[in-house]
């Protein structure tokens, strides 16, 4: 969830996700899913880069970063976090966002 309140508010990103092997690999048994992060998610896109398992290293997390701090690519991630507010609106977006998960684990099962 704080990738998608991050995304919500607009601040650019990179979500690293490592975890036991064990672990990993029974969530991709069980779970079949393009993306990780909620913001990704409701996206239903890859907009902010994730890093997972053997993919995070921290050079490659650091240029990933690296990028948002030159001010022309922050805008353009921040105006494409935008689409995040605009998708899920103003008021109760907590409810918004449960009502959108619902609906996608429903439509994967």
């Amino acid at each position: 969830t704080a990738t998608l309140e991050a995304g919500y508010f607009g601040v650019p990103m990179v979500v690293v996700y490592k975890v036991q092997l064990l672990t990993y690999w029974l969530g991709r048994l069980l779970i079949r899913l393009n993306n990780i992060a909620l913001i990704n998610i409701v996206s239903e896109k890859e907009v902010v880069p994730e890093l997972i398992q053997k993919e995070f290293k921290p050079r490659k997390a650091a240029d990933l970063l690296k990028k948002y701090l030159s001010k022309k690519s922050n805008l353009e991630k921040r105006e494409q976090l935008k689409q995040i507010r605009n998708k899920l609106g103003e008021g109760n977006v907590s409810a918004k966002v449960a009502t959108y998960l619902k609906e996608f684990i429903h439509s994967i099962e």
